[in-house]
């Protein structure tokens, strides 16, 4: 007979996770904001994303998940372990329990985002900031016409990186540029996505499955 005893090291992960703050209310119960996850189990994919609109100035926020909402309670929000608005684009999480402040987490625009991208790692208990700065249109350069000058554009209206329109595109490939003049930068291509419609093939060039004129949508937020 052997005994074994097991303590386990990893936190509690729930599937769900919300924004709350500025973006939409200071609530512990709010649910308006969800992360994106691959749906995966969550062990094995501990990351979480989310995109969220941002005005001129500060722009304070925190977030929630399961447990918070189920208990209502401010003590189970999450903040950054740094403390109430010290928070870097890169750092460690902790629930306001764990802080002597309530550790919201603070991004100041200046006229250099429209919106914030929002990285946590539930396992490693870490969170990445980003700003987005999106234009209206970025292009597809691709067979036969690989000039970013004359290439076909696709528009994102709302200046939130999720762009669609209409090309003509090939199986020998097209990418996506966001200047017509910079020299191919930046750059999309095949690496830089997640999900494709059927028969869309790549390893540096996106390839459709048969030559046409294609309906694209490109979010480049997520």
């Amino acid at each position: 007979t052997i005994d074994l005893k097991a303590t386990p090291e990893a936190p509690v992960i729930s599937a769900n996770h919300y924004l709350i703050g500025a973006p939409s209310e200071w609530n512990p119960t709010c649910t308006t904001l969800k992360f994106n996850h691959s749906g995966k189990d969550v062990y094995d994919d501990p990351v979480f994303t989310i995109t969220f609109p941002v005005t001129e100035g500060e722009n304070w926020f925190a977030f929630t998940d399961d447990v918070t909402v189920e208990k209502n309670d401010w003590s189970y929000v999450f903040g950054c372990a740094e403390g109430n608005g010290n928070n870097g684009m890169e750092g460690k999480l902790a629930r306001r329990s764990e802080l002597t402040d309530d550790g919201s987490f603070k991004v100041v625009v200046e006229g250099d985002a429209k919106f914030v991208k929002m990285t946590i790692n539930m396992l490693e208990y870490t969170y990445k900031l980003e700003k987005l700065n999106f234009n209206e249109f970025i292009y597809v350069p691709g067979d036969p016409k690989w000039n970013p000058a004359t290439a076909p554009a696709v528009c994102s209206p709302n200046y939130d990186g999720a762009y669609d329109g209409f090309a003509y595109l090939t199986t020998n490939g097209f990418k996506f540029v966001g200047d017509r003049e910079d020299d191919w930068n930046p750059q999309w291509n095949y690496a830089s996505f997640t999900t494709f419609s059927e028969g869309i093939t790549g390893e540096d060039n996106i390839c459709a499955p048969a030559n046409g004129f294609y309906f694209i949508e490109a979010n480049l937020a997520t």
